[in-house]
């Protein structure tokens, strides 16, 4: 191209030019595009060395450019790479003349950029090669083509030990396995930006890595290492075998097509260990995913080498800080299981989930909140969950079933999802944040040696993110004073093949909330209120509006996350005033109070009056001070405590009220209520069935006590002294009143009492036994026991 543009302002140029100086700036301009090697070619002379970057080795005695077209032909002295920096437009290896190999040689730190194509041609006679060994060096290219020889004893061969290869384009070639091939030796990394075909590919321990931005095949060979990274789908036209690791980043989808491929180990997205067959949602694996999978084919997975990586957090403490946990099954209704599952979790008012402490859709093990990866893990669960940072309330999934979300990790096996999530309140701060720490855990699992690296991000919690500035590579990471905007920062452990990355946002605001423009109230005829605020601002992020009674910021009834925002209450009493303000991390605003009325109400007292006991049915009597709306029946409703005792809901019992006040004497006690306190809510509606608020109340039932007496019994002599009588009872406060009778002729004994019976000098006369008996009756909160 720049040739063509070279040839083209030349013929321009001339056309404006008088006769006797063409020939003067024909020769300036050839001059100039010799000294810029515009379109040449440079071959390898070798005449003095094997040194790529000598002048007197090269045709041109020039170093080539990245405008020289580069050929190799075989010589004695075989050119060698072995200084960064090697360029040249395009290069073709050959070995025409034959007689030996024919090799350039790139050893490290030696690097060669080929911005165009290589093209190697296959010797023509003999038993030898034409061969680009790369070592520890580097090469890149456009493209490589091999062409076939037509005999198994000529042979193109690019050969690759420790170094890298980057192909942004195709690897073609032309002959059989016999002829063509990549040959690791070690464990280099070849990355291919198009497609690799024909020829044959010796792995060894090195790499492969299918790096394109967007759709690219994966050719027909055996792999040692398999990456497949960039973005787009990569297909697979033929089953595929990895003898080491297979491994996936996030953003890559892989076409299986209808084939059963093999790996040693797996990894998606640096999830790992990854067992037994992975496919998509339409393969009949054990496990599926979308996100990383199309078509009916599966990856059959032989091993693990170590567990995954696990216990990756970070925290920081900002106001209330804490965390939640919450687990819930597969399904919402076991063990019919037709119903899908999904986990609410709530952080209180103002503050917002920071981290995803750990997360796992499958069969995790330990208790909460100290839960642990189990055998069967979605590898995505972190990655979904952290989709809650930053909010105060959030529901997971949003919508759907878990298996749609995460995947199904475990075919056949009813699964959980268990969270556990940190939260804390945004800072606030007008100039910037002061320098804080980030607490990273200590991970477990993977091979036991952990590397970290941290990074930030001002743009999302998956994207934007660039190495954090300082010391980003330890367990902590400290975050240098400054921060004026929402950030993230995520640390990524990695331990062997895997890795895994926690990530954690830090959330400012710069000043306190409003003061709400509106707050009021409503009262429905079924009885309840609901409270309406509007106006102001809540002043960012973490700002809510609370609800209360009693003051301003006293009994909190509600809050909200966002304005306009409604609550529905059932007051207890009539005219009820309610309180509403704004608050966030920079303080809160006064108050807004309104006035809850009802239009038809009951002032009742707290408390009904006390009934005893008893075997047959009773009612209980309620004083109320006064009605308003007319009120014609009323409902009672008991607390579970209640009912448990036997007491039964009352709806809609006729009565008729006094506006004035006067005694609800029908509340049913059944026979054999146990003893006891028992709560109850009364509502009270009119003829048009508009229901009062709620009125609390007790009820209470007391206990029949009895009577213990020590001694029983006493024996004594006429004229003797009898013992004191003591008199117990197990009710607490219970009194007692006793009587006396005697036979006749006994005398000295005390005829009634209370308490104990005391110590009496009785007698008798003549010879006959003389007998004293007392009956003793016990009374408790003015229920009396049966006499003894």
């Amino acid at each position: 191209m720049i040739q063509k543009l070279f040839l083209f302002v030349l013929s321009t140029f001339f056309k404006f030019l008088p006769n006797k100086k063409r020939l003067l700036y024909t020769f300036l301009f050839i001059a100039l595009g010799l000294v810029n090697g515009y379109g040449q070619t440079n071959t390898w002379t070798g005449t003095t060395s094997t040194a790529w970057e000598t002048t007197t080795n090269w045709s041109l005695n020039l170093v080539p450019t990245t405008a020289h077209d580069v050929v190799i032909p075989n010589v004695i002295n075989k050119p060698t790479i072995s200084v960064a920096g090697a360029v040249c437009k395009t290069l073709s290896i050959n070995n025409i003349l034959g007689g030996s190999t024919n090799t350039l040689t790139i050893t490290s730190p030696g690097t060669l950029v080929v911005s165009g194509a290589i093209t190697m041609t296959a010797p023509t006679a003999g038993t030898i090669n034409t061969t680009i060994a790369v070592g520890a060096g580097s090469l890149t290219a456009a493209s490589v083509t091999m062409n076939d020889s037509g005999n198994d004893n000529l042979d193109c061969i690019l050969s690759l030990s420790t170094g890298v290869v980057n192909i942004s384009g195709n690897i073609t070639m032309s002959g059989s396995t016999a002829r063509n091939q990549i040959a690791f030796s070690g464990a280099g990394t070849l990355n291919i930006g198009g497609t690799m075909s024909g020829g044959g590919l010796t792995p060894s321990t090195g790499t492969v890595n299918y790096n394109n931005s967007g759709t690219q095949t994966v050719g027909a060979y055996t792999y040692n290492n398999l990456i497949l990274s960039g973005s787009g789908t990569k297909t697979f036209g033929a089953i595929t075998t990895v003898s080491g690791n297979w491994s996936m980043i996030s953003g890559v989808l892989a076409n299986l097509g209808g084939f059963t491929h093999t790996a040693g180990t797996l990894v998606l997205g640096g999830a790992g260990p990854l067992l037994s067959s992975w496919g998509s949602t339409t393969s009949g694996a054990t496990n599926t995913t979308n996100d990383y999978f199309t078509g009916t084919g599966r990856i059959n997975v032989s091993s693990a080498p170590y567990p995954a990586i696990d216990n990756n957090y970070a925290s920081y403490t900002s106001g209330v800080t804490g965390q939640v946990a919450g687990t819930q099954g597969e399904y919402s209704n076991p063990p019919t299981n037709t119903l899908p599952g999904s986990l609410t979790l709530s952080a209180p008012a103002g503050s917002a989930f920071i981290n995803v402490k750990f997360a796992s859709y499958g069969s995790p093990g330990g208790t909460s909140p100290n839960f642990t990866i189990g055998s069967c893990h979605a590898f995505n669960s972190r990655t979904v969950t952290t989709g809650l940072l930053g909010q105060n309330i959030a529901t997971i999934p949003a919508s759907g079933s878990f298996n749609a979300t995460f995947g199904d990790p475990c075919y056949g096996i009813v699964k959980s999802y268990n969270v556990v999530a940190t939260y804390a309140e945004p800072f606030c701060t007008t100039s910037g944040v002061s320098s804080f720490v980030i607490n990273g855990s200590q991970p477990t699992g993977g091979n036991g040696t952990y590397t970290y690296l941290w990074e930030k991000s001002t743009t999302g919690h998956s994207t934007g993110y660039a190495a954090a500035s300082g010391t980003n590579n330890a367990k902590d990471y400290t975050v240098s004073a400054g921060t004026s905007q929402t950030t993230w920062y995520r640390r990524t452990v990695t331990s062997g093949i895997y890795s895994d990355a926690t990530i954690v946002i830090v959330q400012v605001v710069t000043g306190p909330p409003t003061v709400p423009t509106s707050f009021t109230s409503a009262t429905s005829c079924a009885g309840t209120t609901t409270l309406s605020v509007s106006g102001g601002s809540l002043g960012g992020l973490g700002g809510y509006v609370e609800f209360s009674t009693g003051s301003c910021g006293g009994t909190v009834v509600g809050t909200s996350n966002s304005i306009p925002a409604t609550l529905v209450v059932s007051p207890t009493v009539g005219n009820t005033t309610y309180y509403v303000r704004y608050k966030n991390a920079c303080g809160n605003t006064t108050c807004l109070s309104t006035i809850a009325t009802n239009t038809v109400s009951i002032a009742a007292a707290a408390s009904a009056t006390a009934v005893c006991f008893s075997a047959a049915s009773q009612n209980a009597s309620l004083a109320y001070t006064a009605t308003a709306g007319t009120p014609t029946k009323y409902s009672i409703v008991w607390d579970t405590a209640a009912v448990t005792a036997g007491l039964v809901n009352q709806t809609d019992t006729s009565f008729a009220f006094v506006a004035t006040g006067g005694t609800l004497n029908t509340i049913a006690i059944p026979a054999n209520v146990p003893a006891g306190t028992y709560t109850g809510i009364l509502t009270v509606k009119n003829g048009s069935n508009c229901v009062s608020f709620k009125n609390n109340f007790t009820v209470t039932v007391n206990p029949i006590p009895t009577v213990t007496n020590s001694p029983l019994t006493q024996t004594i002599c006429s004229g003797g002294s009898s013992a004191l009588v003591t008199l117990t009872s197990g009710v607490a406060g219970t009194t007692f009143a006793w009587t006396a009778t005697a036979t006749a002729g006994v005398s000295g004994f005390t005829a009634s009492g209370t308490s104990t019976i005391p110590v009496q000098t009785i007698s008798t006369t003549g010879t006959t036994q003389g007998t004293v008996t007392y009956v003793i009756t016990p009374t408790a909160s003015g229920c009396p026991g049966t006499a003894t």
